[in-house]
C-alpha cells in the first residue's frame, strides 16, 4: 500500500509526534525540494509525495502519522567541502577571497550553506575537481576540508550569487 502525502504535518519534536515510534525516510539534500516523488521508509512503507510547489522537506519533518507511528524525513550525511575562512585575515583580503569564491561557485550554480564561519559546499563532481577549482583561485584566507555533513538539513540551499551580467 502506498500512502499519499500532500502536506507536511510538523516536526518530530512536536508534542503530537514525539512519543510515537519514528520510521525514517532518508532524503539527500537534492531531493528535499522535490514536491513530487516516491520514497520508501526504512521499514518499507511507500509514500507518494504530492506536496505544494516550493515545499522544503527539512530534517525531522513529519510526512505522515497515525496513533502509533510517524514517518519522519531524515537528512543523510553526504560528501561535502567545508571551507573555513580565517578569523585573523585582514578584512580587505577576506572580503576579496569571499567575493572571488562566491563568484566561482555561483558561475557553476553550486549551492552553498553557511555554518558559522564556514561555508559548506556539496561535492557535485569529485574532491579533486573541487580542490583544483578552489586552488586555481589563489585564495589565501581559507582552509578546505572534505567530509560527510547533513547538508541543508533545516533550510533550502542558497546559490552563490555571481557578480556581473
Amino acid at each position: 500500500m502506498t500512502l499519499r502525502v500532500s502536506e507536511l504535518l510538523g516536526t518530530s519534536g512536536d508534542s503530537a509526534f514525539s512519543s510515537l515510534r519514528h520510521d525514517y525516510v532518508d532524503f539527500p539534500w537534492f531531493d528535499a525540494r522535490k514536491s513530487r516523488q516516491r520514497v520508501r521508509s526504512q521499514a518499507g512503507t511507500e509514500l507518494e509525495l504530492c506536496l505544494e510547489g516550493g515545499t522544503f522537506i527539512s530534517d525531522g519533518a513529519v510526512l505522515w502519522a497515525d496513533g502509533t507511528t510517524a514517518l519522519v524525513a531524515r537528512r543523510v550525511p553526504e560528501q561535502c567541502c567545508r571551507i573555513t575562512f580565517s578569523r585573523s585575515a585582514e578584512p580587505q583580503l577576506a572580503v576579496r577571497d569571499a567575493t572571488i569564491l562566491g563568484h566561482a561557485l555561483g558561475n557553476q550554480h553550486i549551492p552553498v550553506e553557511f555554518d558559522g564561519n564556514d561555508l559548506l559546499v556539496p561535492v557535485l563532481t569529485s574532491e579533486s575537481v573541487l580542490t583544483d577549482t578552489i586552488a586555481r583561485l589563489g585564495l589565501t584566507t581559507i582552509e578546505v576540508h572534505f567530509g560527510q555533513e547533513r547538508l541543508f538539513a533545516q533550510s533550502p540551499p542558497t546559490k552563490a550569487i555571481a557578480a556581473g551580467p
